[in-house]
Parts: C-alpha cells; structure tokens; sequence
C-alpha cells in the first residue's frame, strides 16, 4: 500500500473519532450553537465552578483571554474629572472584568516541517466569546459576577470525543491515583504499563 493510501487511512480512522477538523472550513459548513449560561454568579469562584460543568455538560472549552484588574479600573474612574463614588468596585473581588474565548479560537502556526500529515490538530479561528463582569445585581443589591456578551455558535461541532481529548480534560488529579503512579515510576516500570493503569483507572484514553 502506497504511503498516499496509508495516510487517507490514517485520516479516516481521526476524522470517525474525533470528527472532521473544521480549521480549514468555513464557518457555515460545520457549526454547532450551544446553550446559554446563567446570567448572575456570587463570586468568581462561583462563576467558574459554574462555567467549568456548563463546558463538560456542553463539551466545550473555554480560556481566559484577557483580565482587567478592579484596582487598576478604579484608577480610571477616579481620574474622571466628574465621577460619582458608585461607580467604584470593590476591589476585594481582585478582577472587574475577564473576557473568554472558545478554545478553538487560539490563531495558532504550524508545527515542524509538514511532514506529519495526519494528527488530530485543534481547529482555530472559532468566533464564539464570553464576557463576565463585575456588577451591581439591581435584584440583589449587592455586588456579583454578570455573565454577558456571549457568542455562542461554534465554527466546529461539540463533540464529546474531541472534549475528553483536550489535554486539560486528561490531567490526572485523583491523590491516591498519583501516589500509585509515582510508586510505579520508582520502580522503573515500563510507561507502557504505566499508562495501562491510568485507562484502567480513570477511564481516560
């Protein structure tokens, strides 16, 4: 078998796993829209807790883009000529503001020489983008994380394959599971072995 009908084999069995890789399609070709999230959150620890089982009951992944510190956006305001002291955030909360965007959405350069024509590559240029917001909760009257400005159509499908292959999805954190795996790398064994355990283990691939 020629190495050009290796390869269209090879690409074959990736795409029936891990779906087709929408890097190099256009946008309206393979999209999926997820649900939304909820709008009010008390902390932003709760927030991501809250963003953190939306992404694995959704199989989505979502990174922090940028931060904008409450103190620094405190300095802004109070250098305004005419300002009212209600629009200063408790800066207890650290951050004012954080804006996310789908994994997806890295622009990311090629890797090494071309050779490797098939692997399972992250698709790039998706659009889909989240904001949250440190808020005056007008129900409440207190100070909360606003969910808000979020674009929610993929450029690619939300596939569970491809959610439970991200390597953040991967991480071993179970202690008792780490204790084990460091006695059996005291004890030399084979990574091959190693691995075994882990998929027997977690269950993870």
């Amino acid at each position: 078998m020629s190495d050009t009908s290796n390869n269209d084999a090879q690409a074959s069995i990736v795409t029936d796993l891990f779906g087709p890789d929408s890097s190099d399609s256009e946008a309206d070709e393979v999209c999926d829209t997820a649900s939304s999230l909820q709008e009010w959150h008390d902390s932003w620890e709760a927030f991501f807790d809250t963003l953190r089982l939306y992404e694995a009951q959704t199989a989505q992944l979502y990174r922090v883009r940028s931060t904008t510190n409450a103190k620094a956006r405190n300095v802004k305001i109070r250098a305004k000529k005419r300002r009212n002291e209600r629009e200063i955030f408790p800066e207890s909360f650290i951050d004012y503001n954080k804006k996310l965007l789908c994994t997806h959405g890295w622009t990311t350069k090629p890797r090494g020489d071309g050779q490797r024509s098939v692997h399972h590559r992250r698709s790039s240029g998706c659009g889909v983008t989240m904001s949250a917001t440190l808020s005056l909760c007008p129900d409440s009257g207190t100070w909360r994380i606003r969910f808000t400005n979020h674009k929610r159509t993929h450029n690619h499908q939300l596939r569970r394959a491809v959610y439970d292959n991200y390597p953040a999805n991967r991480r071993v954190t179970d202690p008792d599971t780490l204790i084990v795996v460091n006695k059996l790398v005291k004890a030399a064994a084979k990574p091959k072995k190693i691995l075994k355990y882990l998929q027997e283990t977690t269950g993870k691939n």
